[in-house]
């Protein structure tokens, strides 16, 4: 009781987004992501008018992370892997 009360002598109100209102961004912001794989967090935030914390909660939610400062996603297919592995023998043949 203590915490709702200090809340509401603070003036904080706490909404939460429709679901709807919440998938549509997460589509929003996996549709910019795959335009431009180098699109930062503020650019994103600011595009649809949402906060830095809420796009970066978003994108995480959507399993990408920042490499090389670009956006991919966390989870590699096989063959990914196995495309990687054979780019990295071959460089190192080379050098």
């Amino acid at each position: 009781m203590g915490t709702r009360a200090s809340k509401i002598s603070l003036g904080v109100v706490v909404l939460e987004q429709p679901q709807a209102s919440t998938e549509r961004n997460n589509e929003r912001v996996d549709e910019i992501i795959q335009d431009n794989r180098c699109v930062t967090v503020d650019t994103i935030a600011r595009t649809l008018g949402l906060g830095h914390n809420a796009v970066q909660e978003m994108i995480e939610s959507l399993g990408y992370r920042k490499v090389c400062a670009r956006w991919v996603l966390r989870s590699l297919t096989e063959d990914h892997k196995g495309q990687g592995k054979a780019i990295t023998s071959e460089l190192l043949q080379r050098y």
